[in-house]
């Protein structure tokens, strides 16, 4: 793994920032406080060429600093930002990160997060989605859900109905039975009573 250079101002809060992310993501990071070590113009001017040359050479200077009223400069070339920033190194814009020949300012952090990153190698795996996880989840079915394969839940107010067995069959055949008995009988006592119950033309009741 490369190692990024960051270039640092401890009193910046973003600054601060991008050293924090950067020891988050676990990279090989190599911290330079600049207005201790300041850059040479030939550093300068390699980092603007990594940045990309004249076009973005007034990025790398901080022109509403007080400072930069004192010093007042061309910033349309990276030339003539190279050679005045090595001057008064406190106008380079921060935080400035190098990495694997690319250089990116960090405002907003995610420019230096993503040259880092660029290869997909840096990320840290809490980073990335658990193929395991993602796996189960999917496996798992809904609360509530039917699994694959299972009768649907009786709709019965709540009650889930029992598979027929034999004890059933063999009541519901008594029943039957039963049933076809007293029909079977009931024919003859309604005759039996209407013979009983017979009148004359007389009005008298017969029986035999």
């Amino acid at each position: 793994m490369s190692k990024v250079i960051l270039y640092h101002n401890p009193s910046c809060s973003k600054s601060r920032e991008a050293v924090a992310a950067l020891k988050s993501e676990g990279v090989d990071l190599e911290v330079i406080e600049y207005l201790k070590s300041p850059l040479s113009e030939q550093e300068l001017l390699s980092v603007l060429n990594k940045l990309g040359g004249d076009e973005e050479a007034a990025a790398l200077v901080r022109t509403k600093e007080p400072a930069f009223r004192d010093h007042k400069f061309n910033v349309d070339t990276k030339a003539s930002v190279a050679k005045n920033l090595a001057k008064v190194p406190r106008l380079m814009e921060r935080p400035l990160a190098l990495y694997n020949g690319r250089a990116a300012i960090g405002r907003p952090l995610e420019n230096i997060l993503a040259i880092v990153r660029v290869d997909g190698t840096e990320v840290k795996p809490a980073d990335k989605p658990s193929t395991e996880s993602t796996q189960t989840a999917a496996a798992e079915p809904a609360a509530g859900a039917t699994p694959a394969g299972a009768a649907p839940p009786s709709r019965g107010r709540g009650k889930v109905s029992a598979p027929a067995t034999d004890v059933d069959a063999e009541a519901a055949a008594a029943i039957n039975k039963k049933a076809s008995t007293k029909l079977a009988t009931k024919p003859a006592t309604e005759s039996k009573h209407a013979d009983a119950g017979r009148v004359t033309r007389s009005g008298r009741t017969t029986s035999k």
